[in-house]
């Protein structure tokens, strides 16, 4: 998935993943629900993936910013928000602008909140 941005969140620390270290099963959800906007988890293994996605976008240039990965007695949050492109970083193509983090195993539930 071109547009994606990964971002390790392991104990809740933000490091930049690869985008090949984004398990196959994650990348074909993520493809499949990627032209409306979208949030879910997947559990690989000890690994729980966080997913959101903001939809067909007009153009390329959208960058997401991570504004909070928290955890607390009740649950995870998760607050992100999309960051429209620069007039000069505009393309012509349409975009899909998506995130995914990664955690360590819970079985809390996950709230996902726009910024």
């Amino acid at each position: 998935m071109k547009q994606s941005v990964c971002i390790k969140a392991g104990a809740f620390a933000n490091d930049y993943m690869k985008q090949e270290e984004i398990p196959r099963e994650v990348v074909e959800l993520m493809e499949q629900k990627k032209e409306k906007a979208f949030y879910m988890t997947y559990q690989v293994g000890d690994v729980r993936y966080l997913m959101k996605g903001y939809g067909e976008q007009l153009s390329g240039g959208y960058s997401i910013q991570v504004e909070e990965v928290s955890e607390s007695e009740n649950g995870i949050f998760c607050k992100t928000r999309l960051v429209g492109p620069d007039e000069k970083e505009t393309g012509s193509e349409p975009s899909y602008p998506c995130i995914v983090l990664k955690i360590a195993d819970t079985q809390k539930p996950v709230q996902f909140t726009d910024g």
